[in-house]
């Protein structure tokens, strides 16, 4: 049986980055879905709405209620819980401009996590996201 999973918007908000940061000035977000990631990782597909940007350091991490940039660390959580896509057309897409969105999708490429819903060149437009599961296309 395929087993897609849906889970809502993944944000990082000032609180919670505050806290993950090591004494080496690193950020360790390992506990971030420690309960989900278990029954994640069974399923075929995970996907996330990803409610910030990964526009990097130089950008300045959350400082604001509603305006995120979450550190690159951050990634491996999404990976270590079997989120191989995420939605990123939603109201915090731009919290650092045009050249965080490019960056977050940078990021997101490296770590083979696929997106939907921006892009970083008019060529992406009509992109979509083409999955087969156990011989089923979705």
């Amino acid at each position: 049986m395929d087993k897609i999973s849906f889970i809502g918007d993944l944000m990082f908000e000032m609180p919670y980055i505050k806290a993950q940061k090591q004494k080496n000035g690193s950020y360790d977000f390992k506990g971030l879905l420690i309960n989900l990631a278990p029954m994640l990782k069974q399923s075929d597909l995970v996907v996330a709405n990803l409610e910030t940007v990964f526009a990097g350091e130089d950008c300045g991490y959350t400082t604001n209620l509603y305006s995120f940039n979450t550190p690159d660390e951050a990634v491996e959580v999404l990976k270590e819980c079997n989120i191989t896509l995420v939605t990123t057309a939603n109201n915090h897409c731009l919290d650092r401009g045009v050249k965080g969105l490019k960056r977050t999708i940078e990021i997101l490429k490296s770590n083979q996590i696929d997106y939907i819903g921006t892009y970083s060149n008019p060529n992406e437009i009509n992109r979509s996201i083409i999955r087969t599961i156990n011989g089923t296309r979705f």
